[in-house]
């Protein structure tokens, strides 16, 4: 189990806190990442920033305002918005767009939040630099695409 608290501002609402560590579980399992040392903060944009500027007009204009990652502390806090963003588990087993040995799962905009944050904790890097660059595309290809053993492939390809 991830180390998840809610901020002292947020609503301390349980599916935050299962949805969240569903999709860190899956995540982290995709990447082959171990997050033990990271402490997951739940946070709500809104009230976060509230003092700061009109809040309600702004937020989910700015990256921070689905996520951040602090190097001090080893803290990626996540907000409730990117939460509330999570897609629901695909019903169908794969979609029809199969390529040679992987299928490429649908985009998910909290599991991108997650990748994006983890990516900051692997690197100590930021948007832009070639490291966190390059090992941000590794993570999403991980997470994105899945590799298919033959017997896998043979089963999609006969219910497609």
């Amino acid at each position: 189990m991830s180390k998840i608290r809610y901020n002292n501002q947020s609503a301390h609402i349980a599916i935050y806190e299962m949805v969240l560590q569903e999709k860190i579980t899956e995540v982290c399992r995709k990447i082959c990442f171990d997050d033990s040392q990271i402490s997951w903060v739940i946070f709500d944009a809104e009230s976060f920033y509230s003092s700061k500027i009109a809040s309600s007009v702004l937020v989910g204009t700015r990256g921070r305002d689905y996520g951040f990652f602090v190097p001090d502390t080893h803290e990626i806090w996540i907000s409730t918005k990117a939460i509330q963003m999570a897609q629901p588990k695909s019903t169908s087993l794969l979609k029809k767009s199969v390529l040679p040995n992987t299928v490429k799962q649908e985009s998910d905009f909290l599991a991108d939040v997650l990748l994006d944050e983890i990516t900051h904790f692997q690197t100590g890097a930021n948007h832009g630099e070639a490291k966190y660059d390059r090992k941000l595309r590794e993570n999403y290809e991980r997470y994105y695409y899945t590799y298919l053993s033959q017997s896998n492939l043979k089963y999609v390809v006969r219910r497609l």
